[in-house]
C-alpha cells in the first residue's frame, strides 16, 4: 500500500492497514481537525481486541456486532476475525479510507465474505442513526427479542445487535461534547441482550465521567471490566454497558502492565478463554503506549 499503513496480526491472519489516503503526495496521516484521530490506532482499540480475544471469543461467534467511530476499523475487524457479522460506522471523511482497508483485507476472504461491511454514521444526526437501525432491521437485525442465547458458539440469524464496540471516542479537548449523542446513539441502538463495550485512554479533564453519567440516563448499567494498573504505558479504562443481565465481571484495579489481563478486582487475573492477542508487526501511525514505532512506507 502506498503511504502511512500498520500491520498487525491476529490468529495468524495479517491485516495490512492504511493509515493514509491513496494518493502518491499523502506519505502521513491527515490532521484536520479531529478527522486525524480517526487514522491513528490508538492503545484503547488494541486493549479491547485483546479483552474479546480473551473473554469474548465464543460469545463473538455467529454474533453481529456495530462499531461506533471505527477509524481504520481495527476492533471491528478482529470480531470480525473472531465470526462476527461487523458492521463498521464513521462519518463520511474517512469512508474512503476505511473502504481501502476493507477492500485490501477481507475481499475474498472467507472469514470477510459478506460478514463486514460500513455504513456512514454522524453520531449528531438522527438520520443517520435511523439509517443504520434500517439497514440492521433488513438485514434481520435490529434491537428486539433475540431467537437463541448469545455467546452460543455456533452460527445463527440474529433478531437484534450483540454488541455494540466503541474505542477512544470520548476525549473532550478533541472532540468536545459529542459523548452526549454517543451515549444517545448506544442507547437506541441497544436493548436487554445488547453488550456496549467502550474503551478509554483517561487523560485528566476527559468528559468521561460525564459521559458515563449520560450513558446511565439513556437505561445503561454500567461496570468496568479492565483498568490499566498505574505502570501502564497508556491508562485505558474498558466498560461494559447493559440494559440487561452483564456478561464480564467488574474489576476495582488490574495489576498489568498494559496487556490484557483482565482481573478480579484483587489483581489476580480473571479465567478467560484464551486465544492469542492481537499483535502490532510494523508500525506506522500508532499512538505511544501501544507498543511500536512510527514507520512510513
Amino acid at each position: 500500500m502506498v503511504g502511512w499503513h500498520l500491520l498487525l496480526s491476529f490468529d495468524g491472519v495479517t491485516l495490512d492497514l492504511a493509515q493514509s489516503w491513496e494518493n502518491g503526495e499523502e506519505m502521513a496521516p491527515i490532521f484536520s481537525g479531529a478527522c486525524w484521530a480517526g487514522t491513528v490506532v490508538w492503545p484503547a482499540a488494541l486493549d479491547l481486541c485483546d479483552y474479546m480475544s480473551e473473554h469474548l471469543r465464543q460469545a463473538m461467534v455467529g454474533a453481529t456486532v456495530v462499531e461506533l467511530g471505527c477509524g481504520i476499523g481495527v476492533p471491528g475487524m478482529v470480531a470480525r476475525l473472531l465470526g462476527a457479522t461487523v458492521v463498521l460506522t464513521e462519518q463520511d471523511e474517512l469512508l474512503s479510507l476505511l473502504d481501502r482497508n476493507l477492500d485490501g483485507n477481507f475481499a475474498g476472504h472467507p472469514r470477510g465474505e459478506g460478514g463486514i461491511r460500513r455504513e456512514a454514521l454522524d453520531w449528531e444526526r438522527e438520520a443517520d442513526t435511523d439509517g443504520l437501525l434500517a439497514s440492521l432491521e433488513r438485514s434481520g437485525t435490529a434491537p428486539g427479542e433475540a431467537e437463541g442465547e448469545p455467546g452460543a458458539g455456533v452460527r445463527r440469524r440474529s433478531t437484534r445487535l450483540d454488541f455494540v464496540l466503541c474505542a477512544d471516542c470520548v476525549f473532550e479537548p478533541l472532540y468536545g461534547d459529542s459523548w452526549k449523542a454517543l451515549a444517545k446513539v448506544m442507547g437506541r441502538l441497544s436493548d436487554a441482550g445488547t453488550t456496549v463495550l467502550c474503551s478509554v485512554e483517561r487523560r485528566g479533564v476527559d468528559g468521561v465521567p460525564e459521559f458515563l453519567r449520560a450513558c446511565e440516563a439513556e437505561g445503561f448499567s454500567l461496570q468496568t471490566v479492565y483498568r490499566a494498573a498505574p505502570s501502564a504505558p497508556a491508562p485505558v479504562e474498558l466498560y461494559e454497558f447493559s440494559k440487561g443481565v452483564f456478561r464480564g465481571e467488574a474489576v476495582a484495579v488490574v495489576e498489568s502492565d498494559g496487556g490484557m489481563e483482565g482481573g478480579d478486582g484483587k489483581g489476580k487475573p480473571m479465567e478467560g478463554e484464551g486465544g492469542g492477542a492481537l499483535e502490532v508487526v510494523d508500525g506506522g501511525a500508532v499512538s505511544p503506549g501501544a507498543g511500536s514505532k512510527s514507520t512510513a512506507r
